[in-house]
């Protein structure tokens, strides 16, 4: 009989020791705690022996219950991991963090300042940089870069050694952060640009692309017009193609059919040598595009597969079919 069932038939004592002999108790108690409910965890305390884990110190630390964990510290003498610090740290709760450190020893890991400085909690990165130890590590500067925490970022560039590595550029670029790029260019040691081009250019970041060519003298790649094309940024496409000499390959007018972006198609038809697969017109046809499936098979020899009927009649495209 599951153990709900039974217990259903079970004197209220009897209901209690089942649960208990399962751990039910001691989870109750660390939910109780990590939710901050201190009413309800000290009735169980009082009336019920279950052992309290360093998991409650930790859930309650994590979601920012100040009292609770005071509570638990004086009256339980309960453990806690460096998972307490860490998780308020990546939290931002600050009072937490400060109280973990001038009355606890289990302190914290570089995880703390790293997941801090990722979701922009400078404050807490400032009081960690200050009273602790651990420091971080690149990952802090890369993730403040990634989730647009200037701030954050300027200081661990000021105050810190750990640096970034290269993923801090691709996602300033990605995001169209220039202000970033061109403080992380004086930093980096890496060739990036190729990468760094791809990302701006696939997301549409005109602004990243033109900077980055005056600046750096390495080349990109065709994947820069490749992803302008697919995500239809035609004036990257014009761009790089007026600007630079790596052009694209048959990818770029594949995506940008594919996305239904027919102007791009258009486009790269007559300003490009490089062309489009079969994919180009079976992705069309899948879409229902007609108009577009008519300019190809008008415009250009590469022609479609069996996958384009199949495609156009699978979704119901029946004017495409005929």
């Amino acid at each position: 009989m599951p153990l709900r069932d039974k217990a259903k038939d079970e004197a209220p004592s009897e209901w209690h020791d089942l649960k208990h002999s399962s751990g039910f108790c001691t989870k109750m108690k660390g939910d109780y705690a990590g939710s901050g409910n201190l009413v309800h965890l000290k009735w169980m305390h009082m009336n019920c022996d279950a052992e309290i884990t360093a998991k409650a110190m930790d859930g309650a630390a994590r979601n920012g219950h100040l009292p609770v964990i005071q509570w638990l510290h004086n009256n339980c003498y309960v453990d806690c991991t460096t998972v307490a610090m860490d998780d308020a740290a990546m939290n931002g709760h600050i009072q937490v963090v400060r109280w973990l450190h001038e009355n606890r020893s289990e302190g914290c890991t570089k995880a703390a300042m790293d997941k801090a400085a990722s979701n922009g909690h400078l404050v807490v990165v400032e009081f960690l940089h200050q009273n602790r130890s651990e420091g971080c590590t690149t990952a802090a500067m890369d993730g403040a870069v990634s989730n647009g925490h200037s701030n954050v970022f300027q200081f661990l560039s000021y105050k810190r050694r750990e640096g970034c590595t290269t993923a801090a550029m691709y996602n300033a670029a990605s995001t169209g952060r220039l202000d970033l790029i061109m403080a992380l260019s004086k930093m980096l040691q890496a060739d990036f640009t190729a990468t760094a081009m791809k990302c701006a250019a696939t997301n549409g970041h005109l602004g990243v692309v033109e900077w980055l060519t005056r600046n750096r003298s390495e080349k990109c790649t065709t994947e820069a017009m490749d992803g302008a094309a697919t995500n239809g940024h035609f004036q990257v496409v014009e761009w790089l193609h007026r600007n630079r000499s790596e052009g694209c390959t048959k990818a770029a007018m594949d995506g940008a059919a594919r996305n239904g972006h027919a102007n791009l198609v258009r486009w790269l038809s007559k300003n490009r040598g490089e062309g489009c697969t079969t994919a180009a017109m079976d992705s069309v046809a899948g879409q229902g595009h007609l108009d577009a499936v008519k300019w190809l098979h008008r415009n250009r020899p590469e022609g479609c597969t069996s996958a384009a009927m199949t495609n156009a009649a699978s979704n119901g495209h029946l004017a495409v079919v005929k």
